[in-house]
């Protein structure tokens, strides 16, 4: 990069464009918040202990790389797509710096205090009921609880804790947090980009069931594709084949078949990585994920693209399921040994 493009975006907002433009923008984060100008982009997070962990990273865009990515339309994708990356990239920086390895952030470690106080009052009343007591001088140590919250700077009065955690559930995996949202977002576009296509060949009752074949055989073997390949292969090989069929071969009923069913192979993959996110809660997963799909379809049936605007929407939604699949297939959890393809 050059030297002009190492220079902060505020100082050239002032020197270039003047006092009233500027190019910064930026979003919220957990337990922090993120900016992003023309040429870098930074995040700052408060870990559990209290203290701003900041990190800059250098910013270019594919645009500035390659004069076809500018092409009105390709670089309205193309922005949308880099956008939806940085997001997430800076979701996952925050996910892992907010929360200690219990995940607990700054701000409810009264809760995790509370929750080692509960833990340590039954232990003591198990003991009790064995016959065994504490030794001398063990009531005038501090507890765990104590020495969790003088270890964060914070009183040990409980008042003022924020948040909630239910009481006996293991600690959340913040990894997973920003992957939960893109999954669930992702049902919905997706299913946006699958309704706003109008098939001329499906008229009469042969056709219908045709559709419905493929539908159903595509959500019934997604799952078993999903556990001999794994989620990211499984996304590699039937995304692509939907959007190149159902945008730009809605017109053959065998190929709008094909992409069909190539499309319904992800759902399951899709509930599998909701499941395996949210292992304590599967038909919260579930219905996470059906909740998501009719609006996505109610929002397709609306549209009246036709054309390279109707392209480059099932197009976008696609590649949306597919980026979403992928960053949940890499969020798994390690110690669960799940395939992640």
């Amino acid at each position: 990069m050059t030297e002009q493009k190492q220079a902060s975006d505020l100082r050239r907002a002032f020197t270039e464009d003047g006092a009233w433009k500027t190019h910064v923008g930026g979003q919220a984060l957990l337990e922090g918040v993120m900016m992003r100008g023309r040429y870098n982009w930074s995040a700052a997070v408060r870990t559990p202990n209290g203290d701003i962990y900041t990190e800059e990273h250098d910013l270019i865009s594919g645009k500035d790389k390659h004069a076809w990515m500018r092409v009105p339309v390709i670089r309205g994708c193309v922005a949308f797509f880099e956008s939806l990356v940085l997001g997430y990239k800076a979701l996952d920086v925050a996910a892992e710096r907010a929360y200690d390895a219990d995940g607990y952030t700054f701000f409810n470690m009264h809760e995790k205090a509370e929750d080692i106080r509960k833990a340590e009052e039954k232990a003591a009343r198990k003991a009790a009921r064995k016959g065994k007591t504490k030794g001398e001088g063990a009531a005038d140590a501090p507890s765990s609880a104590q020495t969790v919250l003088s270890s964060h700077g914070q009183s040990t009065g409980l008042s003022g804790s924020c948040g909630t955690r239910r009481e006996g559930a293991p600690a959340p995996l913040p990894l997973a947090v920003a992957a939960i949202v893109l999954l669930t977002c992702a049902v919905a576009v997706r299913a946006v980009g699958g309704a706003a296509v109008a098939f001329p060949w499906k008229v009469g009752a042969g056709a219908a069931f045709a559709m419905t074949a493929c539908v159903f055989a595509g959500k019934a073997l997604g799952g078993f594709v999903c556990d001999r390949l794994g989620p990211a292969r499984t996304a590699w090989i039937s995304i692509p084949v939907a959007a190149v069929c159902i945008a730009f071969f809605a017109a053959s009923m065998p190929l709008s078949l094909v992409g069909q069913f190539a499309l319904n192979l992800t759902m399951p993959v899709t509930l599998w990585l909701l499941y395996r996110l949210m292992p304590e809660d599967p038909a919260f997963a579930f219905g996470l994920a059906a909740s998501a799909l009719w609006p996505g379809t109610i929002a397709g049936l609306l549209l009246t693209l036709t054309g390279p605007a109707l392209w480059a929407c099932v197009v976008v939604s696609f590649i949306f399921g597919l980026v979403a699949i992928l960053y949940g297939a890499n969020r798994l959890p390690k110690e669960e040994g799940g395939k992640r393809g």
